[in-house]
């Protein structure tokens, strides 16, 4: 996201104030902006607790895209790798709106829980190292399946949309984005002010960060 730049006079020099905070007018000091915080927040849930990838939470975030929509782009995903890798396994889901099964709770676990765990089961019987990458796909959409009636009661995205907006957000820019959300998200557990998320936790969501980013990195690389 491209924020445009809100600054605070802080020892006669002008600082940009993070993304989940506001100037107290008063006392010249940084507090927390709960709206902004709370996208901070869930930004750091999201991808600690419910695994969700870099680009997912950014589209979440944006209400640019539904946990339903993502959930079909990650089986859609899972399907064109098997057909990759020539594995004879029919995608039941061909004929099949995703979406509009995940809406239907009775037939969640037989018409698309069921068939991604039988691929798993074939995959571990075949032992080999190279499925193991789809496999732990496929374990982490099916337990993302398993959390979505939580998640939707739990976060209202097109909020968050709307106070990014109100923040004078670009939202062309993924790595402007990524500047604001994912790598200035340390200001929050500065000790010089009021802490949105705590040091472990952040701890935690930059390391799965980092992580993402190494294994870009080396997916770019074995191209």
């Amino acid at each position: 996201m491209n924020l445009k730049k809100k600054t605070i006079l802080k020892n006669n020099i002008l600082t940009e104030i993070p993304f989940g905070y506001k100037c107290d007018n008063e006392t010249n000091k940084l507090i927390i902006d709960e709206p902004q915080a709370n996208i901070v927040r869930a930004v750091i849930d999201l991808r600690i607790t419910y695994l969700l990838e870099y680009i997912e939470v950014y589209y979440l975030c944006i209400n640019q895209k539904t946990i339903d929509e993502i959930i079909a782009d990650r089986i859609e995903e899972i399907y064109d790798i098997l057909e990759d890798y020539n594995l004879e396994i029919t995608n039941p889901f061909e004929n099949n709106n995703i979406i509009e099964l995940l809406k239907q709770e009775s037939k969640v676990k037989n018409e698309i829980i069921k068939p991604l765990a039988s691929i798993n089961a074939k995959i571990y019987f075949g032992k080999k190292k190279k499925y193991e990458m789809v496999a732990k796909k496929i374990s982490r959409t099916i337990k993302l399946i398993e959390q979505r009636n939580d998640l939707i009661k739990k976060y209202d995205f097109k909020k968050f949309a709307d106070t990014i907006n109100e923040y004078n957000v670009s939202l062309k820019n993924k790595s402007a984005y990524s500047r604001t959300i994912e790598t200035n998200l340390s200001a929050t557990s500065s000790s010089s002010h009021e802490e949105i998320i705590n040091k472990d936790t952040w701890e935690k969501a930059q390391m799965i960060y980092n992580q993402e980013q190494s294994k870009n990195k080396d997916d770019i690389e074995k191209e």
